[in-house]
């Protein structure tokens, strides 16, 4: 079923363990949908807003580790908004690097089965928001890096955070082995396992991978110089994106097709890519986004003039 239909059930979950006094399950519920939002693109406004007061209840009721969860997911919000505020400050009186080192060290120091698995998703919280910003490189490798030590001591069933985090990870992969020509071996085989993953996924749904194999598929036959399968595909991932209402991976793809045109000269529809994207991130609440699309687009319409 797609993945949207799931968030009503999870909050119903929560809701339901708070009156019945079912404390762990409630919060387990609650920290399951915190992932569940970020998987489908939930609007970020009403994520933040929401989960000021999840957060508080956590503490509350001293759920540590689902309070540090949900934490987590705010920050991502509060990151892709614009917003400078350390919402790991506000909750916990430390800072976001240091409150995720010591939540790091405790996944590793826990047993594979322990709930504390749930601190493990920091690595794939940062490198997605890295990534989509346009972060340093080196950081998005370091936390890559630190995802995969994460992900071979972890013994969690495939939850659908994880299928988003192999996602991204794919989409790191292919565009690493396009700026690291001593890497791209390597790299690349990163993208190609992914997409081998979402083949198999998508004929069990094509609603949650149809789009997201599109534009594994489209980023690798722009590594290997095919501009017209490329195409194709990215305007593929975008349909399929806006049909099942993923708007941020919608974005996402528009994004990446921008790319593609501008790698082979195709400014005026690199910046008609940007627009499609910028009303995507828009809808999305992704103020961060826009902004660096807003940039962008100012630099490619200031060299457009320049040369006319």
């Amino acid at each position: 079923q797609p993945f949207q239909a799931c968030l009503d059930k999870l909050l119903e979950g929560y809701e339901l363990g708070m009156r019945q006094g079912d404390i762990d399950n409630a919060f387990g519920s609650l920290a399951m949908y915190g992932h569940m939002t970020t998987c489908c693109g939930s609007p970020l406004q009403e994520i933040v807003e929401n989960y000021r007061l999840y957060c508080k209840n956590a503490i509350m009721f001293k759920e540590i580790v689902f309070a540090h969860s949900l934490v987590g997911h705010l920050q991502v919000a509060l990151s892709l908004t614009g917003s400078s505020e350390d919402a790991y400050q506000t909750y916990f009186k430390n800072t976001k690097k240091d409150s995720e080192h010591i939540c790091i060290q405790n996944s590793f120091e826990s047993d594979g089965e322990s709930y504390k698995n749930h601190f493990r998703l920091i690595p794939f919280r940062n490198k997605l928001v890295l990534f989509l910003m346009d972060g340093p490189d080196e950081e998005i490798k370091e936390w890559y890096e630190l995802g995969e030590k994460v992900d071979r001591t972890s013994t969690q069933i495939l939850f659908p955070r994880r299928i988003f985090g192999f996602f991204i990870d794919g989409m790191i992969g292919l565009s690493f082995a396009r700026k690291y020509t001593d890497e791209r071996e390597m790299w690349e085989e990163v993208g190609n396992s992914m997409i081998s993953k979402f083949q198999r996924w998508r004929e069990s749904s094509e609603w949650n991978f149809a789009n997201k194999l599109s534009l594994l598929l489209a980023e690798r036959y722009f590594l290997e110089g095919d501009q017209e399968n490329a195409f194709e595909h990215y305007d593929k991932a975008i349909k399929y994106a806006c049909d099942h209402r993923f708007i941020h991976e919608e974005g996402l793809a528009n994004v990446a097709a921008a790319k593609c045109c501008l790698h082979f000269g195709r400014t005026k529809e690199a910046l008609e890519y940007y627009n499609k994207a910028k009303d995507c991130y828009t809808r999305w609440g992704a103020t961060a986004l826009v902004r660096i699309i807003d940039k962008r687009c100012c630099n490619l319409t200031n060299s457009v003039s320049m040369s006319m």
